[in-house]
């Protein structure tokens, strides 16, 4: 019996009690209404609902946003909290047929489920959407099904710029999973419609803007006057009131450093051994979320800005976490990944220097999360006896989560 609705239905009801509860006990003191809820980018995507693109010269605006997620808001004529509610439905119908295949123990999906991060998919944000049609392009890789892989792909690229990733994603994926017993023009087919899925997206959310501002891609142009620029990162890392949640932002940045460790390590291997290894084995749709999550987290430190003399991966949580290629990767990690004895002793100097390089070592609250974090994923995969006490864990997760929701209420930065 499938015990993930159950599961789900549970922690959104854990999660309401003790928001309840904090709220009586004035630990957080903030009731979601139709103003605290548009902060951040909540505030941008209902300027476009309201007002459509508008372009801004030499400074922020909306047309850094791309148009589904706002156009979906228009259509539906939902206020703040409904669409937020809708958002929460869009999430967890996704997440459950994601997931629903899967032979995962109800500890392991409450501790995904309380990640902190999680708080976005009730926000006024595309987060959902984006998961959705995410969702989607792995479910076509794992049911090699290309319909809906390509509608994912087409659909996930009018919701978030970061579907430009996608593409050297898709071709690195089908090339370190190809197996050589399928014809050649296979390969070249699936590359073809899958990047033409993405560029098509890519188009529509172009050709929306320009026909409401006059620019063309101007997405791109934009990120500098939103601080963006490449640079090269300074150490230790850093983000908004990094007391609050520098730990949630260094456990992604350490997630995305083993997916990237296991990315450099299939593309050397494929060079090196490329008769011998059996890539076509490792499933596409774990290749292609550990090629997205190290390339999200490359972005994220290289592609920013500096703030006291550090590098500021300021939204790194929310673009790794909220994501399915997290879920993916993570259950891949726990359940069908066996290091060799080199592989345990990189990845444990990785976690032991990323405490530096994370700068979680200043701030106790965020270290506790990060060392929990990571005990946890261990117990899950090497110490299942003692996977009943990571409901610690999950509760110091569902903690943070209800702070995440009361301080991006008051306004203050989440990711």
């Amino acid at each position: 019996m499938n015990r993930t609705p159950f599961i789900i239905f549970l922690h959104l009801n854990i999660f309401i009690i003790a928001y309840l509860l904090l709220l009586h006990f004035q630990v957080i003191d903030a009731v979601p209404d139709e103003q605290n809820l548009l902060n951040w980018d909540a505030f941008w995507y209902h300027d476009i609902r309201e007002k459509g693109y508008v372009f801004v010269p030499s400074q922020v605006c909306n047309m850094a946003f791309f148009p589904l997620f706002p156009f979906l808001w228009k259509l539906s004529q939902l206020s703040a909290v409904s669409i937020c509610l809708l958002n929460l439905a869009i999430f967890v119908t996704s997440f459950y047929l994601l997931i629903r295949k899967q032979e995962v123990s109800p500890i392991f999906l409450l501790i995904v489920l309380g990640s902190p991060s999680f708080i976005f998919f009730a926000l006024p944000y595309s987060e959902s959407l984006s998961f959705m049609f995410a969702a989607m392009i792995l479910l076509g890789y794992r049911l090699k099904c290309s319909p809906i892989k390509i509608t994912g792909f087409l659909l996930a690229a009018t919701v978030r710029s970061v579907s430009l990733l996608f593409i050297p994603a898709i071709i690195l994926t089908e090339i370190l999973t190809y197996d050589k017993k399928q014809p050649k023009w296979r390969l070249l087919l699936n590359l073809f419609y899958s990047i033409a899925a993405c560029t098509a997206g890519l188009m529509i959310s172009a050709c929306v803007q320009f026909r409401q501002t006059g620019r063309w891609f101007y997405f791109l142009d934009i990120q500098q006057f939103w601080k963006r620029h490449w640079i090269f990162p300074k150490f230790p890392l850093t983000t908004y009131d990094p007391e609050r949640i520098i730990g949630v932002d260094g456990a992604a940045f350490v997630i995305g450093s083993i997916a990237a460790f296991h990315c450099l390590k299939w593309i050397f291997l494929s060079v090196r051994r490329r008769d011998l290894y059996p890539f076509h084995n490792l499933p596409k749709a774990v290749v292609f979320s550990a090629l997205c999550l190290a390339g999200t987290t490359f972005l994220d430190t290289f592609f920013t800005f500096n703030v006291k003399g550090a590098t500021n991966i300021w939204s790194l949580n929310r673009h790794l976490f909220c994501s399915p290629f997290f879920l993916i990767y993570i259950l891949w990690l726990v359940r069908n990944f066996k290091p060799e004895k080199s592989e345990i002793l990189a990845l444990a100097l990785l976690l032991i220097f990323c405490v530096y390089f994370t700068g979680v070592y200043q701030h106790t609250l965020p270290l506790t999360f990060y060392v929990t974090f990571f005990c946890s994923l261990l117990v899950l995969k090497f110490a299942d006896p003692f996977k009943n006490y990571l409901i610690l864990f999950y509760l110091l997760s569902l903690f943070i989560q209800v702070c995440f929701l009361n301080d991006f209420l008051h306004y203050k930065w989440i990711g």
